[in-house]
């Protein structure tokens, strides 16, 4: 696997989140997007606390490569050439780490990092190859196909040398990291499942001992064993309870809140009563599986023309910076087997969508309430200021897939949320989120109203959102993952009961 800028993104997470590759030659990448594009020249942040900035990061540290530079930790080399300089014996699966010494694009600080943490992990300074060319700059003329990258695959690569091109062996002890169950794949056949908490790192440290697996875990709700040859588990324990047998490959392993051991959960049917890899979040989750666009047929508060604009301004986007393709479909003609098979992207509130009514008056999300006035309750918060727009995830009626439901009270709410939805890199949309007139200029996205590059409203950025948050597994409002403006879910001993979640003069509608 080769990479390049976000591409080069992609391949550091694709090593550290998917155990699958044999070799790897990452070139020019960057750590995260906050190296790549500053985060401190955000004006917006001047309007926002801390805390209320890394519950809105929070949305893309999935894609933070330090955070998960753990799970480049592998064993000793199966393979040990002559070739090979001291030390390199212990890469693992072996990466090739390029970046051109005068990279004015993406700064060469970025590629020794990397390999610095996942050296750090591997308690061993070579165990990642760093390949810094001097006086080269971005994509430079070979970077990906010199004779030194030729070398360095087919030391991996050749069949003679390496029969069968296996896996490495498992190292005696490792760590499995995520943020985010969705987009990380399996470690020596351990998959983390759900989060304690949502979007805040979970480990599983793992020691092998003789046929012995010794589990301990942080922030860890669910996990399961997957085929794994290399898993030679006769017995193992988790946080102190024991299991005499091999792992159980299949069914997961669960502690549930407030119990002190971990079991056994045999069936399935928590897929469909709690969130899992289809149905975890972010917003930008929608985008890694095929969806549909869903528009009113018969709206009632903002022109049917908005509708479709925005319809297709979400479909060009998606080609543009996707490279893929979707339908616009009417809401009359969305069926639970289109649900079931597609995520889907609904515009418009009950007032004018009905899918958006029929959904909500099924109980799609447990804690937002939409309002006769076309604004939405969270919590005991209500949002129905003119130009107020929203967004958020829900599940699908088999709760097996999403929707992503985008609205507004008005057509300049409406215009905010759509804008909102996040296509390009980097931008920060929770589960759900509710904005105001300082968080965006309707029209362009980015300046004032007037259109104005500076001041007036619109250009508050995150100052300018009303209410941001997060699900937790059972798809309700994770009380201290959420910023209410005046943030009074976090000091709540429990979430209170909500009434209907449309009113009845939307549902005659």
């Amino acid at each position: 696997a080769t990479a390049t800028a976000d591409r080069a993104l992609g391949g550091w997470l694709a090593i550290s989140q998917i155990e699958l590759w044999l070799v790897t030659v990452p070139a020019s990448g960057y750590l995260k997007i906050q190296f790549y594009t500053p985060y401190y020249m955000r004006v917006g942040d001047a309007h926002a606390d801390p805390v209320f900035r890394g519950l809105l990061e929070a949305s893309i540290a999935e894609n933070d490569i330090d955070m998960y530079a753990s799970n480049m930790v592998r064993a000793v080399d199966f393979i040990a050439p002559a070739k090979l300089t001291r030390g390199r014996e212990k890469a693992g699966i072996p990466i090739l780490a390029r970046t051109g010494g005068n990279d004015d694009n993406v700064p060469p600080l970025n590629t020794r990092r990397i390999v610095r943490l996942a050296s750090e992990w591997n308690r061993d300074q070579n165990s990642v190859t760093l390949s810094e060319v001097p006086g080269q700059g971005h994509w430079f003329s070979g970077v990906v196909d010199d004779d030194e990258v030729q070398e360095f695959l087919n030391t991996y690569l050749d069949p003679k040398r390496n029969p069968g091109l296996p896996h490495p062996p498992l190292p005696d002890a490792f760590t499995v990291s995520t943020i985010n169950p969705a987009s990380t794949e399996s470690k020596g056949g351990i998959r983390i499942l759900q989060l304690e908490v949502p979007y805040r790192l979970g480990r599983i440290r793992v020691h092998r001992n003789d046929g012995h697996w010794m589990l301990n875990t942080t922030n860890v709700r669910r996990f399961a064993f997957l085929h794994d040859v290399r898993l030679d588990a006769q017995s193992w324990s988790v946080d102190g309870t024991d299991f005499p047998d091999p792992p159980k490959i299949g069914p997961s392993y669960l502690r549930q809140e407030g119990e002190p051991d971990w079991r056994i959960a045999r069936d399935l049917l928590w897929i469909s009563q709690e969130r899992y890899s289809s149905t975890y979040g972010p917003v930008s989750q929608v985008f890694n599986h095929p969806f549909l666009i869903v528009v009113p047929s018969h709206p009632t508060v903002i022109p049917m023309a908005e509708y479709r604009r925005a319809a297709q301004h979400l479909a060009t986007s998606w080609y543009l910076f996707g490279r893929g393709g979707t339908q616009i479909v009417r809401d009359v003609d969305v069926r639970d087997g289109v649900a079931a098979k597609y995520h889907l992207i609904v515009l418009g509130g009950p007032l004018d969508n009905y899918y958006t009514r029929k959904r909500h008056s099924e109980g799609a999300s447990g804690l937002l309430t939409f309002l006769d006035s076309g604004g939405v309750k969270i919590d005991q918060k209500s949002y129905e200021a003119p130009g107020t727009g929203f967004l958020f995830l829900a599940p699908s009626p088999t709760r097996t897939l999403m929707g992503l439901f985008v609205a507004g009270i008005d057509s300049l709410g409406f215009r905010r949320a759509l804008w909102t939805v996040p296509f390009r890199t980097g931008l920060t949309v929770p589960d759900y989120l509710v904005v105001g007139d300082e968080y965006g200029d309707p029209a362009t996205g980015w300046t004032a109203g007037d259109g104005a590059p500076f001041g007036g409203a619109g250009t508050k950025g995150a100052g300018g959102v009303f209410a941001a948050g997060y699900w937790n597994n059972l798809y309700v409002l994770a009380a201290c993952l959420a910023a209410l403006q005046a943030d009074r879910a976090c000091l709540a001993a429990a979430v209170p009961k909500l009434g209907p979640m449309v009113p009845q003069s939307a549902l005659s509608r």
